[in-house]
């Protein structure tokens, strides 16, 4: 995996990544619950991440209603998949049979874990033990490690192909694939401990999200919204 950043400006970064966010809607249904609507895509990630902040004592008690905004965060750019996934949802089961899911999940969780790639894509397999939507496929990486990451934001990167894009990696089934992602883990730190001294003082993102949004803006030619 390549590093893409060279001369990279750090400083531009937030008005780069926000540029390219076209498909956040403040007025979704899924973030009806907030007593506060969000004008942008990094506004909700920051409501979210201090939603998980809160409820860091084991088990994490997060609520349906917040894991539902987050899926919405993440797919907000697909509208077919906004609708397969949340609407199919709601449809097949009642909300409290959810919820139980995902209090399972929580309550599997280690409070706090290290700087460990194999650990850490051990923990992705096991999401499959929970009938959560949005997370039960074995392939839905991309959406299991989003969740874990607003979980360990320190430790955990979000697995896309946009940002594979942008380390080189073409293939257009690697977000599926736990091979990847455990060198994407491991890539992503690296890159983390090279340039966490040049991101701007006044950054609310961790490390590993400033890098992730970098990747995310640099990967080509999508305009769209999608982490």
């Amino acid at each position: 995996m390549i590093d893409p950043f060279g001369s990279f400006d750090w400083s531009t970064l937030h008005a780069l990544y926000d540029q390219k966010c076209q498909w956040f809607n403040k007025g979704a249904k899924y973030l009806d619950f907030l007593s506060y609507r969000p004008e942008s895509d990094r506004e909700l990630y920051y409501l979210l991440i201090d939603c998980f902040a809160r409820k860091r004592l084991k088990p994490y008690n997060i609520d349906l209603r917040i894991y539902e905004a987050l899926l919405y965060w993440k797919l907000c750019s697909q509208p077919a998949a906004v609708k397969n996934v949340l609407e199919l949802a709601r449809s097949r089961r009642n909300s409290t049979y959810w919820q139980n899911q995902l209090t399972g999940l929580c309550s599997s969780l280690p409070a706090n874990i290290e700087r460990n790639s194999k650990g850490i894509t051990s923990l992705v397999k096991e999401f499959g033990r929970f009938h959560l939507f949005g997370m039960r496929s074995p392939d839905s990486l991309p959406v299991r490690t989003t969740f874990l990451h607003f979980v360990y934001p320190h430790t955990v990167p979000i697995f896309d192909k946009m940002v594979l894009k942008a380390v080189g990696i073409e293939d257009k089934n690697a977000n599926k694939n736990f091979g990847y992602l455990e060198q994407y883990i491991l890539h992503v730190w690296v890159l983390v401990d090279k340039y966490s001294s040049c991101f701007p003082k006044s950054a609310r993102e961790s490390p590993i999200r400033m890098i992730e949004m970098a990747l995310w803006s640099l990967r080509g030619n999508a305009t769209r919204c999608c982490h």
